[in-house]
């Protein structure tokens, strides 16, 4: 049985590429640390997560889409 809040592969994977195209954006124009201080979350974080070392869930990443706008 699966823990509630999880995330499965696909959804991982879907969070990552979102990730990737809101950062390579027009408004962040591929800058991590930018999209990071919008997101309100620190640079290391959104580099853990790009690289795989960090997971983030449906709150985490609900967070950063408003915060960044």
């Amino acid at each position: 049985m699966e823990k509630r809040g999880s995330a499965d592969e696909t959804e991982v994977q879907t969070r990552l590429r979102m990730l990737e195209r809101i950062i390579a954006s027009a408004r962040f124009g591929g800058n991590a640390a930018e999209f990071a201080r919008a997101a309100g979350v620190s640079q290391s974080q959104i580099s853990d997560m790009r690289k795989g070392k960090k997971s983030f869930g449906d709150k985490v990443a609900r967070k950063m889409e408003r915060q960044a706008g």
